[in-house]
């Protein structure tokens, strides 16, 4: 054999070598992935519901998974930061919390729905055809908001209206308890702008696919044609799958690639962890959650 085709075999036989000591090493590293998800105060149904997710989840990465049930989001947050579990099924609010915490999380993946929609906004809504018809035309009116813990009915926007030069001196907030009842009020001229959440997708007669519009819309107290959107904050991502930074970076990659096979792999095991959204997983990036970690980083009015 010629002695520099020797070379070249000897070559791609230490680079496999190496690549599969590198896939050994990791699961030497963490033999046990850990993973958190939300389970009230059921949690032996819970974990009965999603065997079929765990078992998958198991062949794929060739190592054990355990699925570590937690009572809510805050213990879920507590276990990742202090590194009880490696991986969380986490609200994009609970992330973002963990992130402005202790900056030792990411997202790895979110779950799309049957159509294909990744997330939803924060909006702003008036009147059709009315004076506010921008964020500028709301100095000095009255705009409709939902509690103080509301992120896409109150936080979120009154962040992005601060930061683009409107704040809350400008106008007057109106409180109502929710975002149903904050367009509510817009409907019954005790405001003149109002905060909810859309998909922002589907027909815009029907209020859009999903969100306050929709719900009162299928409710008969909302006619759109009343309406207009006269604003939305950058998408909020569905709840995403959110691992420790310090994990190895191939098993991150081989975690992320499970979870966007899920659909195509195993139905069963899908509609086992996320019977909600039903369209699968895509990739997640950090970058899509900057608002709400700035958010959360910085207090809200």
């Amino acid at each position: 054999m010629p002695i520099l085709r020797r070379l070249v075999l000897a070559g791609i036989a230490i680079f496999a070598l190496s690549g599969v000591a590198a896939a050994q090493a990791w699961r030497e590293e963490v033999p046990t992935l850990r993973v958190g998800i939300l389970a009230g105060e059921n949690q032996a149904y819970t974990l009965a519901r999603v065997e079929p997710f765990r078992l998958y989840l198991e062949a794929r990465l060739g190592i054990d998974v355990e699925i570590v049930p937690g009572y809510d989001y805050p213990a879920l947050i507590a276990a990742q930061t202090n590194a009880g579990v490696h991986a969380t099924f986490l609200s994009a609010t609970a992330y973002a919390t963990a992130r402005a915490a202790c900056n030792c999380v990411e997202p790895v993946v979110i779950p799309t729905t049957r159509e294909g929609d990744t997330g939803f906004y924060a909006i702003m809504v008036a009147p059709a055809g009315g004076p506010v018809r921008d964020l500028d035309d709301l100095a000095g009116r009255r705009l409709a908001v939902s509690t103080t813990d509301s992120v896409a009915g109150r936080l979120l926007p009154l962040r992005l209206f601060a930061d683009a030069g409107m704040g809350q001196d400008r106008f007057d907030l109106v409180q109502r308890d929710a975002p149903a009842a904050a367009v509510a009020a817009l409907a019954a001229g005790e405001a003149d702008a109002a905060l909810a959440w859309s998909s922002m997708t589907g027909s815009a007669a029907t209020g859009y696919r999903a969100g306050v519009l929709a719900q009162m819309v299928a409710a008969g107290t909302l006619v759109m044609a009343d309406i207009a959107v006269v604003w939305r904050s950058p998408e909020i991502p569905n709840p995403p799958l959110v691992v420790q930074s310090a994990l190895p970076e191939d098993l991150k990659t081989a975690l992320r690639n499970a979870m966007v096979e899920l659909r195509s792999a195993d139905p069963a095991a899908l509609d086992a962890i996320d019977g909600a959204y039903g369209g699968g997983y895509r990739p997640a990036t950090a970058s899509e959650f900057a608002p709400l970690v700035v958010l959360f980083e910085r207090p809200a009015g």
